[in-house]
């Protein structure tokens, strides 16, 4: 229901359609920075989002990710090549009250979700920043998702499926004066890698600054490498208590 049909919806979709899995032009996770990064898998196999996990049984991700298709969400240490994968059940989803999508998907409005799931076994788990998101603009920022890495043939993607977890870095930036997409952190690429950014596959992944989660994966334009990010400073207050709601 809440699928991409444009180039800034980067969840993965298309019936019979796949396309390649990490972030494009990215780094190996060589040292498991992003040990918290998970991915949400349908039952056909299949790839669709990222997320993060915030508690060890709560995933947080972006909303437009959440559709009609059964999920379960796949961890492990990606650090790893064809490392052991394990999955955790999906036991509710709670999409933030206000979301909210225009037709074409060129802007979605409070775009982030939780995931409720069964005990998940992992050693670090993410931490949300309370920075005011306002104040971000101008420093640097890390990112990482389970997006496309290139315009790769299907063979290609099925080796593709078990490289480590890819990272990116970028620049946090002014926000546009049209940006109609709620509080959020638009982000550039480095200069010195300007083909680097997110892909298909990447949505509901981390922002990372200083160590901490101040964004979620919503948007990016293909030609530029611009993304949007759901502020994650504004709904501290409504993560923290649907968590405490629900358990």
């Amino acid at each position: 229901m809440w699928q991409t049909v444009a180039f800034v919806a980067l969840c993965y979709c298309g019936e019979g359609r796949r396309q390649p899995l990490r972030v494009h032009k990215g780094m190996t996770d060589v040292h498991n920075e992003f040990s918290f990064a998970v991915h949400m898998q349908t039952d056909q196999g299949q790839r669709s989002c990222t997320g993060s996990l915030i508690a060890l049984n709560w995933v947080l991700t972006a909303a437009h990710c959440i559709n009609d298709e059964q999920f379960v969400i796949r961890y492990a240490n990606f650090t790893i090549r064809k490392g052991r994968v394990r999955v955790a059940k999906v036991l509710k989803i709670i999409v933030h009250p206000a979301f909210a999508f225009t037709e074409d998907f060129h802007h979605l409005y409070n775009d982030i979700a939780l995931i409720k799931t069964t005990f998940i076994y992992n050693k670090t788990i993410g931490r949300l920043s309370a920075i005011d998101y306002k104040a971000l603009t101008g420093l640097p920022v890390k990112y990482a998702g389970f997006g496309a890495t290139s315009k790769a043939s299907y063979e290609y993607v099925i080796e593709d499926q078990y490289m480590p977890l890819q990272v990116g870095e970028a620049v946090v930036v002014i926000r546009p004066y049209n940006d109609l997409q709620g509080p959020c952190l638009v982000i550039a690429p480095k200069c010195s890698n300007r083909e680097q950014g997110i892909r298909g596959g990447d949505s509901g992944g981390p922002l990372i600054y200083d160590g901490s989660i101040v964004g979620v994966a919503m948007s990016s334009t293909i030609h530029d490498n611009i993304a949007h990010y759901a502020a994650v400073s504004t709904y501290l207050q409504w993560i923290h208590n649907t968590m405490k709601t629900y358990g």
